[in-house]
């Protein structure tokens, strides 16, 4: 029971019998949130965030990959809690950058990587750690650019060959990541 509890989120919580394959549902949530699409912690959303901020990203990542939800308070405590994945913060960071990276990258990797980075950003967590592309917002082009470069950058990502590896897609959306700290307004 105390290992339910533990986990990251109610849809990993299920346990089966391997004796006589009776699936145990200790929370009461579990099966629920599969079957409705619901991303909810098993305990405060608060605490499972502290003992690892890492879950955040997670849960964008199973949210952008199953279409699923995140519930309203476990919403609530990633928007609070994103700077727990600061990589920029003066102090030493919570996760390191390579578990941030390998997690990030599992979400560049899947189908839905768009609806991910779109997410990741709604929820304050992208800045955390490539601050840079949050920086693309309300940063104008040039007449032959009707988007500003967030916009464009994430029309681009829509817009490239669904099967492109996960280093094109990469490269997309960090192709004008440089713009908003060299751009110029001149004749």
């Amino acid at each position: 029971k105390d290992d339910v509890y533990r986990r990251d989120f109610t849809i990993n919580t299920l346990l089966k019998n391997l004796c006589s394959g009776e699936v145990l549902d200790i929370t009461g949530s579990a099966l629920s949130d599969l079957k409705n699409g619901i991303i909810r912690t098993p305990v405060e959303p608060e605490r499972t965030f502290y003992d690892d901020p890492l879950r955040m990203l997670r849960a964008v990542r199973f949210a952008a990959r199953f279409g699923f939800a995140i519930e309203e308070n476990t919403r609530r405590a990633i928007i609070e809690n994103s700077s727990r994945l600061s990589l920029i913060s003066t102090a030493a960071p919570v996760v390191s950058a390579e578990r941030i990276r390998d997690e990030f990258i599992k979400i560049m990797s899947d189908k839905s990587y768009v609806s991910g980075i779109e997410m990741l950003s709604t929820l304050g967590l992208l800045g955390q750690f490539i601050p840079e592309l949050e920086t693309l917002r309300g940063v104008t082009q040039n007449n032959w650019h009707t988007l500003d470069v967030w916009d464009h950058t994430i029309l681009a990502l829509r817009n490239i060959d669904p099967s492109a590896t996960t280093a094109t897609r990469l490269g997309m959306l960090f192709h004008d990541i440089g713009k908003p700290a060299t751009r110029t307004i001149d004749d």
